[in-house]
């Protein structure tokens, strides 16, 4: 009859949450439009060519095929490769004619997960069943569950709220069971899914847990060895993911995005007013910078506040583990509390590492577990055991209607994006080649240059007045004869006495007397201008003219690097390439002279197999355009058969191999071991 109970209840659990998670989803509940939301575009068409990546026999999923003009882009390989899998794979299997079904369906699973494992948690806390059933319900009410689903769109911050529960709980677990080989198995894989779906949430999960178990440890010295066991189960899904750390450490801050994301003073802008954590409303989100806050939520502040009361008063619940951990918890969350709000940002002084979530209301995804067991535990407080099935119905539509205040609306704008066009040529549209080498600033990875776009900048496709073009002297030392060319449409309204400027460290080098239509214009970097500018490491370009109508541009470059003869450009090679699952093929008859073949491969040191005619070779970073990619020195006079393979890192592949293989030992030794008991 118990067990009988005890599943009818998780019944209820699962059917309330299931019904929530619908709720929390109606605003991208659309079938066809793809919501106006800041990354909702950008997870789709991961998703999609994640589906992709399963067609060649990608396993783990580590480049995306079509994105960045399909030189093997590695989006999973640098950015929650698990998520793409997971909703992928429900994309290949279940709702393989619409990937928006796809993100819907595996958001709604993370929901429920999220709101079962917050239940478990508050009830191993509490031992309550009503308590820990409508803390489950604040845990997914709260109001930045939901921005993070519906004001950001970020599917993989979102699933990792629905993991992070199960993750807190298995650690505790491992934590106070150190002699029980179960919890290094759950433990493990825990940490693994976390890595492996959002870096930002796992970072800030360690901190805090280290943080809580610290002081607990702290409080009795006799636990030192369940800590270790802790460390342990973070480190074992470490290693399991190492396949994806290991590259992330070793390259991360060479990438376009490093900037942003180690980047204190953007830490510290937009932290959210007192107001605004407070607020018991929904908050429009628009875009992803200073607008993009959310409240705490009353149920959650409201339960601090009663748990701070009863400590300060030496209130006491009869559940001796549940006053044991309140202090603790308190002050855990004092500490998130401050690092989101306080105007003292704290973590400027910190590791950059900890500055991974680029803002620090992000930190409000630790304040949301760490809330909903402490209203967990003023329940108890305040109702005793005092509790029947009309009152936990009762405090389920009370917690709804309260946090319904902050529930979204539903979108009526819609990017401008036909679905089914999209699903055939997906792409990234918000920083689009954030996992790609800066070799700008990291000009040790650059062995040759083809040619380089400075017009990156640019916006509506025209001449920028006000806007620095950087040129790295560095960069300078590969070009014979270097040259700036510039190519665009002059507008019919510019009259013939309208000059443009080209300005080098504010020193003008040229100057072009404009008129009505094409301008092609070739300005010579001579050696003897260079020289001016040896002592600068960077040279600073600027155009000044005299023309109230914009130019439009169709080119701005630097090129006069290579010899024609010597080079076999990337677009003469890419049409003899083709792809075989998951090895890029080339096959060209190169002449004598050819000294450098450019390959339709993005760049990145020791993550690619390259052979040609069978044998390793090694390859070059050369830039071409905006972006770094691979070349090779050919076979002269010879037919060369090129093959490519994104594999990462061969050490951290090994590792991780190992690692799997002694997780799945782990496992089968258990079960064999429960079997042999039963």
């Amino acid at each position: 009859m118990h067990f009988y109970h005890q599943h009818k209840s998780w019944l209820f659990s699962f059917l309330l949450y299931a019904l929530i998670a619908i709720s929390l989803l109606a605003p991208v509940s659309t079938e066809q439009a793809i919501p106006a939301i800041t990354d909702y575009a950008n997870h789709l068409a991961a998703v999609i060519e994640a589906k992709m990546a399963f067609a060649e026999g990608q396993f783990p999923l580590r480049v995306a095929p079509v994105e960045l003009l399909g030189w093997r882009y590695p989006n999973f390989q640098f950015y929650s490769p698990t998520t793409y899998m997971l909703t992928g794979l429900v994309y290949k299997w279940l709702t393989p004619s619409n990937p928006l079904v796809a993100i819907k369906f595996t958001l709604w699973l993370s929901l429920v997960l999220g709101g079962l494992f917050m239940q478990r948690l508050a009830f191993w806390l509490v031992k309550s069943r009503p308590a820990a059933l409508l803390a489950g319900v604040v845990y997914l009410t709260t109001p930045y569950y939901t921005v993070v689903i519906t004001g950001l769109g970020n599917l993989c911050e979102a699933l990792a709220l629905g993991i992070l529960p199960a993750v807190i709980y298995y650690t505790l677990q491992s934590y106070l069971n150190y002699r029980n080989n179960k919890t290094i198995i759950q433990t493990g894989l825990a940490w693994y899914l976390l890595i492996t779906i959002h870096m930002i949430t796992f970072v800030y999960t360690v901190l805090f847990l280290v943080i809580l178990l610290l002081m607990m440890t702290l409080k009795n010295k006799r636990h030192w060895k369940n800590l270790i066991t802790m460390g342990a189960g973070i480190t074992f899904g470490c290693l399991l993911a190492m396949w994806f750390l290991g590259p992330i450490v070793l390259f991360n801050k060479y990438f376009v995005i490093s900037e942003t994301i180690v980047s204190p003073a953007l830490f510290q802008s937009f932290g959210p007013l007192l107001s605004i954590l407070t607020f018991p409303g929904h908050l429009v989100f628009q875009g992803s910078l200073g607008a993009n806050h959310a409240s705490i939520g009353w149920p959650i502040i409201i339960g601090f506040c009663l748990c701070l009361y009863a400590f300060l008063n030496k209130f006491r619940l009869s559940n001796r583990r549940a006053n044991y951990w309140l202090a603790p918890l308190l002050i855990l969350f004092f500490i998130a509390f401050m690092i989101v709000w306080s105007p003292c940002h704290f973590l400027q002084w910190a590791p950059s590492f900890l500055l991974i979530g680029q803002y620090c209301w992000r930190l409000l995804n630790q304040l949301i577990w760490i809330g909903s067991l402490l209203f967990a535990w003023s329940l108890c407080w305040l109702f005793k055991k005092n509790w029947d099935l009309k009152q936990m119905v009762i405090g389920v539509l009370l917690l709804i209607i309260t946090a319904s205040a902050s529930f979204p609306i539903l979108y009526s704008e819609t990017f401008n994006i036909n679905l089914a066009e999209f699903i055939k040529k997906p792409n990234i549209t918000f920083n689009p080649d954030s996992y790609t080498i800066e070799f700008n600033k990291y000009t040790g990875f650059v062995d040759a240059i083809d040619t380089m776009r400075l017009d990156t900048l640019m916006l509506n496709n025209t001449l920028q007045l006000n806007v620095t073009y950087s040129i790295p002297q560095t960069l300078l030392g590969y070009a014979k004869s270097p040259k700036l060319i510039i190519k665009g449409t002059v507008p019919n309204t510019v009259v013939r006495s309208t000059r443009l400027n080209a300005l080098l460290n504010k020193t003008t080098i040229a100057t072009v007397n404009l008129k009505p239509g094409k301008l092609n214009w070739e300005i010579p970097l001579t050696s003897t201008l260079l020289t001016k500018f040896n002592h600068k490491k960077i040279l600073q370009l600027q155009f000044k003219t005299n023309a109230t109508q914009p130019i439009a541009i169709d080119e701005l470059s630097l090129t006069g690097f290579m010899q024609a003869a010597a080079t076999w450009n990337v677009k003469k090679v890419e049409p003899l390439c083709h792809q075989q699952k998951t090895v890029t093929v080339c096959k060209l008859k190169v002449a004598k002279e050819t000294q450098l073949v450019e390959l339709p491969i993005l760049f990145y040191p020791k993550l690619l197999d390259i052979r040609l005619n069978g044998q390793s070779v090694s390859y070059k970073g050369v830039v071409y355009q905006n972006h770094l990619i691979t070349g090779i020195t050919p076979i002269a006079g010879q037919m060369n058969l090129i093959t490519i393979q994104f594999k990462g890192l061969q050490w951290a592949n090994v590792v991780s191999g190992l690692s799997w293989i002694s997780w799945l030992s782990l496992v089968i030794y258990y079960l064999m071991r429960r079997r042999h008991l039963d």
